[in-house]
C-alpha cells in the first residue's frame, strides 16, 4: 500500500508520503554460486516507510529537505561466516566467506537535502546531503542497536555543469563517509571521495565525441 500527498503555496510545496515494502529473495541470494553463498532459508522482507518534507524555489535557487524512517523486518543483508553472531548456516565451512542472512528488525531514519543553483544560462551547480541513521533491531540479538553493516552514517555529492558553444564540461565530487564491515561493527570501513570529470565535443551536426574519466586521484 502506498499513499502520498503534496500542498503547495507560491513557491512552497509540503509533502508527506507513506508506503509499505515487501521484496522476496533473489535467486542469488537463495542458492548463488552453487551454494558457497546462498541461503534457501530467507524469508522475504517487509517494511514500512514514512517521509514528510518541504520543497522550495527561489529564482534561479531551488532546494529540498526530506525526514523519513523505514522499519523493516527480515531485512536480507550479506553477513561473514567468522566471529561472534555467524547464522547457523555457516556451520560446516561450507560458505567460508559469508552467506545472506534475514536481520529480524530493523529501522534506516534520517535527513536529506538537495539544492540547485543556475549560474547562469550555460553553468549550474547542484549538491546534496545525507544523514542515515541504521540500526539492528533485533531483541536478544548480539547486533541489536549496533549500526548494519555497509551503510555508512554520512554521504554528500557536488555537481558542475557548463553548456558551452559546440561542448559541454561537467564533473561531480562523491563522498560517502566511514561505516562498517560486519554486524558486531568491528571492522571499519573507512570512508571515500571520488572525482568525475566529462566533456563532450560537437565535431559536426552528426558526429559527437564523449569523454569521461572517473575516479580522477585513484
Amino acid at each position: 500500500m502506498n499513499a502520498d500527498g503534496a500542498w503547495q503555496v507560491d513557491d512552497t510545496t509540503l509533502h508527506a508520503a507513506y508506503a509499505e515494502g515487501y521484496k522476496a529473495p533473489t535467486l542469488f541470494q537463495l542458492s548463488g554460486s552453487a551454494g558457497a553463498f546462498g541461503n534457501p532459508a530467507l524469508s522475504p522482507e517487509r517494511s514500512r516507510s514514512y517521509e514528510v518534507g518541504v520543497r522550495q524555489s527561489l529564482g534561479t535557487v531551488s532546494g529540498s529537505v526530506t525526514l523519513y524512517r523505514r522499519d523493516s523486518r527480515n531485512l536480507i543483508d550479506f553477513v561473514g561466516c567468522a566471529g561472534a553472531g555467524a547464522p547457523a548456516i555457516c556451520t560446516g565451512g561450507t560458505r567460508p566467506f559469508g552467506t545472506y542472512d534475514n536481520v529480524a528488525r530493523a529501522r534506516a531514519e534520517g535527513i536529506e537535502a538537495e539544492v540547485q543553483w543556475q549560474v547562469s544560462n550555460a553553468f549550474s551547480l547542484s549538491g546534496g546531503y545525507a544523514l542515515i541513521s541504521t540500526r539492528d533491531r533485533a531483541a536478544g540479538s548480539f547486533s541489536n542497536g549496533k549500526r548494519l553493516a555497509r551503510r555508512p552514517l554520512h554521504s554528500a555529492n557536488l555537481l558542475a555543469h557548463y553548456d558551452g558553444e559546440g561542448f559541454t564540461l561537467g564533473g561531480d565530487i562523491r563522498y560517502v563517509g566511514t561505516s562498517f564491515d560486519n554486524r558486531s561493527n568491528s571492522v571499519r570501513l573507512s570512508g571515500t571521495a571520488l572525482v568525475t570529470l566529462r566533456t563532450s565535443i560537437e565535431v559536426n551536426d552528426a558526429i559527437e565525441l564523449y569523454g569521461r574519466v572517473e575516479n580522477l586521484f585513484d
